[in-house]
């Protein structure tokens, strides 16, 4: 079955954790998801957070204890892609309990718009839509709020 430690329901999203909480942020190719992480692990660090990439590009989600854990695609565990610059090597975290999910969508809200998604059976994460590319500056408070309420 599919979403297991042994068979993780693999998705194609960047995954990072602040805190101690992970944040899956989904979009289609060049949306901006690389670059939104290593935004949000920067203003992190900056707030005085331990932030870390988890898994860039492809990511696989596990279902355990009722939550959703992020774990890294073994094949680039540890590696981020910077546009016009290639594949890097970052420090990374093995796993995440995922609490929310960023969406980059080229059809996105104009303002980020909160709802929740179905991500494994009967398993949900808190949602922001927004668009493509977006500042991290403006999506970090939403963040804080989510991590923190």
């Amino acid at each position: 079955m599919k979403g297991t430690r042994e068979d993780p329901l693999y998705v194609h999203a960047t995954a990072v954790v602040i805190g101690d909480v992970g944040l899956l942020i989904s979009g289609r190719s060049r949306a901006g998801k690389s670059h939104l992480a290593e935004a949000l692990i920067a203003q992190g660090i900056a707030h005085g957070w331990p932030s870390l990439l988890v898994g860039d590009d492809r990511v696989g989600l596990v279902a355990e204890d009722r939550h959703i854990l992020v774990l890294p695609h073994p094949a680039i565990a540890g590696l981020i892609e910077r546009r016009g610059t290639g594949i890097l090597p970052v420090p990374h975290q093995r796993e995440a309990q995922l609490l929310l999910e960023i969406a980059l969508d080229p059809a996105g809200p104009a303002e980020p718009a909160r709802d929740a998604v179905e991500r494994l059976p009967g398993l949900f994460l808190d949602r922001i839509r927004t668009g493509e590319q977006p500042q991290a500056q403006f999506l970090f408070p939403l963040v804080v709020a989510a991590l923190t309420t």
